[in-house]
């Protein structure tokens, strides 16, 4: 893995060929032309969208002012302060505990993503598209920000993962940004599911920093200075990277807080997985313009399988900004996995995530 860490190859190749599928509801296999679907060569589809990084001068201040002139969403109206959100926004039909208490979880675990240098090897287009791969030129010596969400975490001591079978980390010690020597035999390594339009390789990664538990403006800052690469594909637009951390306070609170996530996100799959195509439910916690955590809730319009391995794309009326892209969104009742991650905006003016397997 150590080899990853450094810097993951990129694949998706493209085609010219293009299998057209319908923007109908539910698994229709035509018109995937007006989705900004494009086929790779082994069969796999390519989501070209108009993706939601938001690029700005570094400066927190640039971040609020975009915020303030955005034209998407100019009022904002339809995203809800994490540290105000309340049971009764949720939709009448859905006012359940458990569902609330996801929403939350989820938002635990949402961080936002700040890449200060774009990558020389970073595409000008998409594969076999004339859309640009943001940022444009024009704005390649900007910093930019986006999403994610911390999915796993492990324990390490002396480099070896006592609850997982004794498995091995790359390292003997903790390797994290504030490491002294010597460093901690003791410490945690989290993985982080964002997309690859955020951080695209190793170049990129080397600077990246994450900002945990950013809910409001008056919160204590906790930044990870030190993140490294470990997947990526530009195909399904998947990127996962990996950070590390001594601290036993912010280990354990990680800890705790993947545990109660993956215990209600059971809960909740089981009760809506029944009317899951009828509900059509859909949320996202992001950082729209790198600002605070915010909740949108929607419900999921189309949901288009890619390939035979039942990989599938949704789109959906969630709110999102520029700064939402690599967002987790979640349909409850289905199973992604790993997450679905939000990336922007397709042809039809819908929000789109990246391609991943659904259950059926």
């Amino acid at each position: 893995m150590s080899a990853q860490k450094r810097g993951a190859e990129t694949k998706g190749k493209g085609s010219n060929k293009h299998k057209r599928v319908d923007s109908a509801d539910c698994c229709v296999d035509e018109d995937k032309e007006s989705l900004n679907v494009i086929e790779d060569d082994s069969g796999k589809a390519l989501v070209v969208c108009d993706v939601e990084i938001e690029e700005y001068d570094g400066t927190e201040l640039d971040l609020k002012n975009k915020c303030i002139s955005c034209e998407k969403n100019p009022d904002h109206a339809e995203f809800i302060p994490i540290d105000e959100f309340k049971l009764q926004h949720l939709p009448p039909t859905h006012r359940d505990k458990n569902l609330y208490k996801l929403i939350k979880s989820m938002a635990d675990l949402t961080v936002r993503i700040h890449v200060g240098k774009v990558s020389p090897y970073r595409p000008m287009f998409w594969p076999d598209s004339d859309r640009i791969y943001k940022p444009p030129k024009e704005d390649r010596g900007k910093e930019f920000t986006g999403s994610g969400r911390i999915v796993r975490i492990e324990q390490f001591k002396n480099g070896v993962n006592e609850e997982d079978g004794g498995r091995e980390s790359d390292y003997t010690k903790c390797w994290c940004s504030k490491c002294q020597i010597p460093p901690s035999n003791v410490w945690w390594e989290c993985s982080v599911d964002t997309a690859t339009h955020n951080v695209f390789d190793g170049v990129e990664a080397a600077h990246t920093s994450l900002r945990l538990f950013f809910d409001r403006e008056s919160c204590d800052k906790v930044i990870i200075e030190k993140v490294y690469l470990i997947y990526n594909r530009i195909d399904d637009d998947k990127c996962w990277l990996q950070f590390a951390t001594c601290d036993q306070s912010l280990g354990n609170r990680l800890e705790n807080m993947i545990n109660r996530y993956i215990t209600i996100q059971k809960k909740v799959y089981e009760k809506y997985k029944p009317n899951r195509d009828t509900d059509k439910l859909t949320f996202i916690v992001s950082h729209p313009h790198g600002c605070p955590k915010k909740v949108s809730i929607g419900h999921w319009m189309t949901r288009e399988k890619r390939d035979e391995h039942d990989s599938t794309v949704f789109t959906y009326s969630a709110c999102t900004c520029p700064g939402s892209s690599g967002a987790n969104v979640h349909f409850p009742g289905y199973s992604g996995f790993p997450e679905f991650v939000h990336i922007g905006v397709n042809g039809l003016g819908f929000n789109t995530c990246g391609a991943n397997i659904a259950d059926y």
